[in-house]
């Protein structure tokens, strides 16, 4: 077992032969710049889609003609909820963030 993040990457299968690629670690360096996203209520979307080109490495997603597309923050914002969600999930696992829930707030008898 090693200590350092792998080189290899996850294919995430979207059907029709299409896939994105992300990593299969998080390094230090990951979680680094995953905290220097300003966060704020107005631009939770664009630390979505930061991420998003952080952690996707590879894709061959195509548009509505078949054609492949490219790999930018105009093309991750044209995607569908499902798929985005899917992607999502996957990129959180890795981070070890899979099935996290807010507590539920106790109440008062």
């Amino acid at each position: 077992m090693s200590h350092f993040v792998s080189n290899k990457l996850k294919k995430i299968e979207l059907g029709d032969g299409e896939y994105v690629e992300i990593p299969t670690d998080m390094s230090f360096e990951d979680s680094r710049y995953l905290g220097t996203i300003k966060v704020t209520f107005s631009d939770e979307f664009d630390q979505t889609i930061q991420m998003l080109l952080k952690f996707i490495k590879n894709w061959n997603l195509k548009d509505e003609d078949g054609k492949e597309v490219e790999l930018i923050s105009e093309n991750i914002e044209r995607l569908k909820m499902p798929t985005l969600v899917k992607i999502q999930e996957e990129i959180l696992a890795i981070m070890g963030m899979e099935g996290k829930k807010k507590p539920e707030k106790e109440s008062v008898s």
